[in-house]
């Protein structure tokens, strides 16, 4: 990944202020993504020169402090420039790197071998207050997920179906996290076995209770 000056931002800052479009001194200076150079103008504006520093060059960011922008950034709905700029990481791309790395290879690869207990430790990889985080961040992060697949349907479905996902999680668990008051699930479950009609009631029951259970008939 090519890295840029602090001279070589400012110039580009400069010059957009001076009334130059992103995209012509993106052509101008070969900078690939457009993003690049407003990260830097965004920069600028919230931290003034300092902003334009790449003073995290080769920084090595711990698993915890990885998981926390991750979770921040669903958290608030932000794309990767805007979570970049609140954390003030150089590149947006580093947090790309991170949320792929989690996806693929699970929340331990977020943690650099140095951090990392030995082998014989595996089973207590992370510490009490850095496996509460990843839970929590885990939680919302397939809740986000799910909205978004199921955006036609209600709150109970998402939550049902997400309750359902992490089955490793408990349901108490879960809705404390995604802040879903108790007696409201159980109400809305509730209503909704209380509303089935007669006709194949005990498969509908079981899709209500399992969302899985209608795709492997």
């Amino acid at each position: 990944m090519v890295k840029f000056s602090y001279e070589f931002k400012l110039n580009v800052v400069l010059e957009y202020l001076q009334g130059y479009g992103s995209t012509y001194l993106c052509k101008k200076y070969n900078i690939v993504n457009n993003s690049t150079v407003l990260l830097w103008i965004n920069m600028y504006k919230a931290y003034g020169l300092k902003g334009l520093i790449v003073r995290n060059y080769g920084k090595a960011y711990s698993g915890e402090y990885k998981i926390k922008v991750l979770n921040w950034m669903h958290t608030h709905h932000k794309s990767y420039p805007e979570t970049a700029l609140q954390f003030n990481i150089s590149a947006s791309s580093t947090i790309f790197t991170w949320q792929r790395r989690m996806e693929t290879k699970g929340i331990r690869s977020l943690y650099n071998k140095r951090g990392r207990p030995k082998m014989k430790k595996t089973k207590s990889i992370i510490n009490a207050h850095q496996k509460a985080l990843a839970k929590k961040y885990m939680v919302k992060y397939h809740y986000e997920k799910i909205k978004i697949e199921n955006n036609n349907s209600s709150q109970f479905v998402c939550v049902n179906k997400l309750i359902h996902q992490l089955k490793n999680f408990s349901k108490i668990y879960i809705l404390k996290i995604i802040e879903y008051p108790r007696s409201l699930y159980y109400y809305n479950l509730k209503k909704a076995t209380l509303s089935l009609n007669k006709y194949g009631i005990e498969k509908q029951i079981k899709t209500i209770l399992n969302p899985c259970h209608e795709s492997m008939d």
